[in-house]
């Protein structure tokens, strides 16, 4: 996990305990492959306008970083 990772995580607990239901619309774990390896993150500012249009920016780890860091299951 990045500082910057953490930093989101962080940013992010206290709306997500104030309104769970736009907890859907916040950070993301971006997983990939058969092991469910943890490769970035996404934060979507939402949630979704009147047509359905979401903002998302995401980060993915370089392939050192990636490539050892299982999901929580």
């Amino acid at each position: 996990m990045t500082d910057a990772a953490r930093w989101l995580w962080r940013f992010r607990l206290d709306p997500m305990a104030a309104d769970p239901g736009r907890a859907q619309w916040m950070v993301r774990q971006a997983v990939a492959g058969d092991r469910g390896l943890v490769v970035g993150h996404a934060d979507f500012h939402g949630p979704p306008d009147e047509v359905g249009m979401v903002e998302i920016g995401y980060f993915i780890a370089p392939t050192s970083v990636a490539r050892d860091t299982p999901a929580p299951r």
